[in-house]
C-alpha cells in the first residue's frame, strides 16, 4: 500500500493585473520508486508563478509562466526541474455573458539529473473550449485539445494525443 502525506505552504501577491505567486509543498512517500523495495522518500516543491492579464469587460488575454523546482531528500538523483509559459484567450458573449470562450497555447519543459534523463520531456499543447450557461445552475462544455509530447531520449513514446469532450457541469445549492 502506498502512502503520501502533503503540506502546502503558498505566498500570494496580485497587484491590478499582475500576478505573482510562491509555494512550497512537501510530500512524505513509503514506495517513490512504487517496487517492492518499498524504498521511502520525501519531496519538497518550490513553485514560482507569474502572469499579467491584458483585460477589458468582456475579455482577457493572460501571458503566464509556471515553475517547479522537485528535490528528493534520499534519492537525489530524481530531482528535476519543470517549466510551462502560455497564452490564454477568454471572451463572454451574451447579454448576460452566458457564453464563454476559452483558447490557449502552453509549451512545457521537464529537466531532471543526468541519471534520470530518460523522463525528460516538452510538450505543446492547444486548447479551444465554449461553455455556456443552461439554467441558473447547469453549464455545458463543449472543446478540444491537442497536446505533442517528445521525450528526447525515448523517441518512441513521442505521442499526439487529440481529444474532444462534452461535459454538463452542475453547481452544488
Amino acid at each position: 500500500m502506498k502512502t503520501v502525506l502533503f503540506f502546502l505552504l503558498s505566498f500570494s501577491v496580485a497587484q491590478s493585473q499582475f500576478v505573482l505567486n510562491t509555494g512550497v509543498h512537501n510530500a512524505f512517500d513509503d514506495n517513490v520508486n512504487n517496487n517492492y523495495l518499498n524504498t521511502f522518500d520525501r519531496l519538497t516543491q518550490f513553485s514560482l508563478q507569474s502572469g499579467y492579464d491584458f483585460n477589458n469587460e468582456n475579455s482577457n488575454i493572460q501571458l503566464f509562466y509556471l515553475g517547479s523546482f522537485n528535490y528528493y531528500k534520499n534519492i537525489t538523483a530524481r530531482t528535476f526541474h519543470t517549466h510551462s509559459t502560455g497564452l490564454v484567450y477568454s471572451k463572454l458573449y451574451g447579454e448576460e455573458s452566458e457564453t464563454e470562450l476559452n483558447t490557449g497555447v502552453n509549451y512545457n519543459l521537464r529537466i531532471g539529473r543526468e541519471d534520470f534523463t530518460y523522463f525528460d520531456n516538452s510538450q505543446y499543447v492547444g486548447y479551444i473550449n465554449v461553455k455556456h450557461q443552461l439554467s441558473e445552475r447547469t453549464f455545458g462544455k463543449l472543446g478540444y485539445r491537442i497536446k505533442y509530447l517528445g521525450y528526447e531520449e525515448l523517441s518512441d513514446l513521442n505521442n499526439i494525443e487529440n481529444i474532444f469532450f462534452a461535459q454538463i457541469l452542475m453547481k452544488p445549492g
